[in-house]
């Protein structure tokens, strides 16, 4: 499972999305350390 930090997620959430949809590998978002979700 990746992980990504909220704010890389805000930034750049096209690019996120693309790559989870072309690995289907799920991703942890974190907030400074915390977990917040987990997208499918």
């Amino acid at each position: 499972m990746r992980t990504e930090l909220v704010t890389t997620l805000k930034r750049q959430a096209t690019k996120v999305l693309k790559e989870m949809r072309e690995s289907q590998e799920p991703v942890l978002i974190t907030e400074p350390g915390k977990p917040i979700g987990i997208e499918y």
